[in-house]
C-alpha cells in the first residue's frame, strides 16, 4: 500500500511544473528588466524604489497636457497678434507714405504754426508778420483742403491706430498668459523631476530627469509587471520546496519499510530507485507464492496422470496380445504368408500406403494428358484466328510467336478506338465552332448596323466618340428622371398643377425671408413637438387617474378635464402639423431656389475649370449620391472622376473654379466686393497659373481682385495675362 500511495503522489509532477514555470518567469523577468532601460539594476533594487502613485502620475500627465495646450494656444495667439500688429503698422505706414498731410500730428503742427504766426502778427502788425501769417494760413488751408478730400483715409488711419492700440494690449496680455503657462509647465516638470530623483536607489542607475509623465507612466507599468513576475517566481519557489519536502518524507518511509523487510538497497538512491526495489521485492514475493501453489497443483495432477497411464499400459498390453493373435490368423490364408518379409505389420502398412499414392498418380496423369490435348487444340485455333486477322490487317505473322502478333493487333485496336473518340470529339467541336461563328457573324452584322445607325443619329465623325454620347444619354435620362421626381415633389408640396405656376410662385418669394421663416418654423415645430409629448403624458396620467377613481362625481370632473385636454391636444397637434408642413414647404422652396441658380453657377465653374486645367477637363457635372449631389469632373477623353478621386493639384484648381463661379454669381445680383486670394497657386505650374491669372482678369472686369504672393515669377505671368494689372510691393515690416 505504501508503494501505491507514493506512486500516486504528484509531488514530482508539481515540482517539474513549478520548475518549468519558474524558468519561464525568469526568462520573462529578464526581458521585462530589459524594457526598463535606461534604468539598470536587479529586481531587488527595483522593489526598493520609492515610486509615486499612479494617480499622481496621471494627474501630472493631465496637468502637463493642459499646460502645454494652454501654452500652444497662447503662443498661437502671440504669433497671430504680432502678425496683425505688423500688418496694422504696415497699413498705417502705407497711408502715411501716400501723403504726410493725412496724419493728425502733422495737421496739428501746421495748425499750431498758424496760430503762433497770428499771435505774432497781432503783437507787431507789420508786413513781415503779415507775410508769415499769410504763408502759415495758406499751409493750414492746404492741409485742411487735402484732409477734407482724404477724409476716408484719415478715418481709416485713426481706426487703424485704435486697432493697433487694442492689438498691442491684447499682445501684451497674450504674452503674459504665455509666460504664466510656461511657468506652470516648468513647476509641474520640476515636480516630476523631483519624484524621479527620489526614485534613485543605491547600486542601480537612475532614470533621466527629463522623463515625461507619459514615459514615467509606461515605465511604472512595466516596473509593476516585473515585480508581479518576481512575486510569481517566489510562489513557484514555495511550490518547489513543498514538493521536495513531500519527496523527502516518502523517501524516509520507503527506506524504513525496506529496512524492516531486510531488503538490501543503497541508502543514497533516489526515491524512484527505492520504489523500483520495493516493487521488485513485492513482485518477487507474489511470484514465489504463485509458483508454490502451482507446484502443489502439478504434483496432484502428476499423481492422477500416473495412475491413469498405468491402467492404460495394462490395457494396451492386453490389446497387443489379442491383436497379434488376430494378425497371425489373418495372413495365413493370403500371399503374405509366402514370404516372411511381408508378414510384419509395418511392412504391410507401408505397402498399403504406396498403393493409395499410385492410384492417385495414375488419375492425375490422365487428367493432365487431357488438358494438354485441349490446350494444343486452343493454341492451334488461336494461331489460325490471329493469322486471319493479321492477314486482313496486312500485318506480318509469325506462326511460332502468335502472341506477339496478338499484342500488336490489340495495340492497333486501342489506337483505333482512341482515334475514333478523338475524331468524334473534334467533329462536335467543329460543329459548335461553326454554329458559334454563324451566331457571332449575325450579332456582328446587327451590331455594325446598330453602331452605324447610332453614329449617323448622333452625327459623329469617330466611333470613339460614341461612348461619350452614350454616357451623355444615360446622364440625360437620369437628369430627366430626377427632374420629373423633383417636379412631382414641388407640385405636391405647393399644391399646384403645373411647374410653370410653381416657377412663377417661387420667383416672387424672397429667399432671406424664407430662411428666417424656416428657422422660426423649425424652432416652433420643436417646441410644439415637445409640448405634444407633454400633453400626451398628461393624458396618460389622467387616464390612469380615471381608472383608479370610484363612482362619485370625481369621474365626471375627470371626464370634463379629459375632454378639455383632448381639445387642447387636438388644437396643438393641428398647429404642430401646420408648422411642420410649412417647414417642409420652406425646405423644398429653398431646394428649388438652389437648383434654379445652380445651373448658371455650374456653367461658370465648368468654363473656369476647363480653362485652368488647359482643356484636360472639359467641364463639371453632378451625380446623385444618397441625399446629396456629388461634383464630377469630365475629362477630355470622356472619362469622369468625382472630386475626391482627383489629384491634390487638380482639386485646388477645381476649388478655385468654384470660387470664381461663385464670385460671378454674387456680383451678378449684388454690389461687388473685393476678391482676396493669398498664394493659392502654390501647386500650379506656370501654364495653369497663367490661365488662373486670365480668370482673375475676367473677374476684375466686374469687381476688384487682390492676389497676395511672395513668388516673384508670378509677377511676369500676371503682367502677360493681364497687361493692366497693378503690382504693389509691400515693404518688409520691421520687427517690433
Amino acid at each position: 500500500m505504501l508503494v501505491v500511495t507514493v506512486r500516486k503522489s504528484d509531488h514530482e509532477t508539481r515540482r517539474q511544473s513549478a520548475l518549468k514555470e519558474k524558468e519561464k518567469k525568469l526568462r520573462g523577468l529578464s526581458g521585462q528588466l530589459a524594457t526598463l532601460l535606461p534604468w539598470k539594476g536587479d529586481v531587488g533594487l527595483l522593489a526598493e524604489m520609492l515610486v509615486p502613485e499612479m494617480a499622481q502620475v496621471l494627474n501630472w500627465k493631465a496637468e502637463i497636457d493642459a499646460a502645454e495646450k494652454d501654452l500652444r494656444q497662447n503662443e498661437d495667439a502671440v504669433e497671430r497678434l504680432a502678425a496683425e500688429r505688423k500688418r496694422c503698422k504696415a497699413e498705417i505706414e502705407a497711408l502715411k507714405a501716400s501723403d504726410d498731410a493725412i496724419d493728425d500730428e502733422l495737421a496739428s503742427t501746421v495748425r499750431t504754426a498758424r496760430n503762433k504766426a497770428w499771435n505774432q502778427h497781432l503783437g507787431n502788425l507789420d508786413d513781415e508778420t503779415a507775410g508769415k501769417f499769410e504763408k502759415a494760413m495758406k499751409a493750414d488751408d492746404d492741409v485742411t483742403d487735402f484732409r477734407l478730400h482724404r477724409s476716408e483715409d484719415i478715418a481709416s488711419l485713426r481706426q487703424l491706430k485704435q486697432t493697433l492700440a487694442g492689438e498691442e494690449a491684447d499682445l501684451e496680455s497674450a504674452v503674459s498668459r504665455r509666460d504664466a503657462a510656461l511657468a506652470s509647465l516648468q513647476v509641474i516638470q520640476e515636480q516630476v523631476q523631483k519624484a524621479i530623483l527620489e526614485m534613485t536607489v543605491p547600486g542601480a542607475s537612475s532614470l533621466p530627469k527629463e522623463f515625461a509623465p507619459i514615459q514615467l507612466e509606461y515605465w511604472l507599468d512595466r516596473q509593476g509587471n516585473a515585480l508581479e513576475t518576481q512575486s510569481q517566481i517566489r510562489e513557484h519557489d514555495v511550490d518547489i520546496a513543498a514538493a521536495e519536502s513531500e519527496c523527502s518524507e516518502h523517501h524516509k518511509k520507503i527506506t524504513e519499510a525496506l529496512t524492516a523487510g531486510k531488503i538490501s538497497f543503497d541508502p543514497d538512491a533516489d526515491l524512484d530507485k527505492l520504489l523500483d526495489i520495493a516493487q521488485l521485492a513485492i513482485d518477487q514475493n507474489k511470484a514465489n507464492e504463485v509458483d508454490r501453489k502451482g507446484a502443489e497443483k502439478a504434483v496432484k495432477d502428476c499423481d492422477r496422470v500416473l495412475k491413469r497411464r498405468i491402467g492404460n499400459l495394462e490395457k494396451a498390453q492386453r490389446n497387443t496380445e489379442s491383436w497379434g493373435t488376430d494378425w497371425s490368423s489373418s495372413i495365413t490364408d493370403c500371399w503374405l504368408s509366402e514370404d516372411e518379409r511381408f508378414q510384419k505389420p509395418a511392412v504391410v502398412r507401408k505397402i498399403l500406403g504406396e498403393n493409395a499414392l499410385l492410384i492417385s498418380a495414375i488419375e492425375k496423369q490422365e487428367g493432365l494428358t487431357h488438358r494438354v490435348k485441349e490446350m494444343e487444340t486452343d493454341q492451334k485455333s488461336f494461331a489460325e484466328k490471329v493469322g486471319a486477322i493479321a492477314s486482313e490487317l496486312s500485318m506480318e505473322f509469325d506462326k511460332s510467336e502468335p502472341l506477339n502478333t496478338a499484342d500488336a493487333i490489340r495495340e492497333r485496336l486501342e489506337i483505333a478506338r482512341r482515334d475514333k473518340h478523338a475524331r468524334t470529339k473534334k467533329q462536335e467541336e467543329l460543329e459548335t465552332a461553326e454554329n458559334r461563328g454563324r451566331e457571332i457573324s449575325g450579332k456582328k452584322a446587327v451590331d455594325a448596323a446598330l453602331l452605324k445607325e447610332m453614329v449617323a443619329f448622333f452625327s459623329l465623325e469617330k466611333m470613339s466618340e460614341l461612348n461619350q454620347k452614350r454616357d451623355d444619354v444615360i446622364h440625360r435620362t437620369g437628369l430627366r428622371g430626377k427632374r420629373k421626381d423633383l417636379e412631382s415633389r414641388i407640385l405636391d408640396g405647393l399644391k399646384l398643377a403645373t411647374i410653370a405656376e410653381a416657377d412663377t410662385m417661387l420667383a416672387e418669394i424672397d429667399r432671406e425671408s424664407l430662411e428666417v421663416e424656416r428657422a422660426e418654423l423649425e424652432t416652433r415645430s420643436t417646441d410644439q413637438e415637445q409640448y405634444s409629448h407633454e400633453l400626451y403624458a398628461e393624458h396618460e396620467r389622467l387616464k390612469h387617474e380615471v381608472n383608479s377613481v370610484g363612482g362619485d362625481d370625481a369621474v365626471a370632473r375627470i371626464a370634463e378635464k379629459r375632454q378639455t385636454t383632448l381639445l387642447e391636444l387636438e388644437e396643438k397637434a393641428l398647429k404642430y402639423l401646420r408648422i411642420k408642413v410649412g417647414a417642409e414647404a420652406t425646405e423644398r422652396a429653398l431646394r428649388l431656389y438652389r437648383d434654379k441658380h445652380k445651373s448658371s453657377m455650374m456653367s461658370q465653374a465648368s468654363k473656369a475649370f476647363r480653362m485652368i486645367s488647359r482643356q484636360n477637363y472639359t467641364g463639371l457635372s453632378t451625380q446623385p449620391e444618397k441625399d446629396r449631389d456629388v461634383l464630377v469632373g469630365i475629362g477630355a477623353d470622356g472619362t469622369s472622376k468625382i472630386a475626391s478621386q482627383l489629384s491634390k493639384g487638380t482639386r485646388f484648381q477645381l476649388y478655385l473654379a468654384l470660387r470664381v463661379a461663385g464670385y460671378h454669381e454674387f456680383v451678378h445680383s449684388r454690389e461687388s466686393l473685393p476678391f482676396i486670394a493669398d498664394d493659392i497657386m502654390e501647386t500650379f505650374d506656370d501654364f495653369r497659373a497663367e490661365e488662373a491669372c486670365k480668370l482673375f482678369a475676367g473677374m476684375a472686369e466686374v469687381g476688384q481682385v487682390i492676389y497676395l504672393t511672395h513668388h516673384q515669377h508670378l509677377r511676369a505671368i500676371a503682367k502677360e495675362a493681364c497687361p493692366s494689372v497693378k503690382i504693389h510691393e509691400l515693404p518688409n515690416p520691421t520687427s517690433s
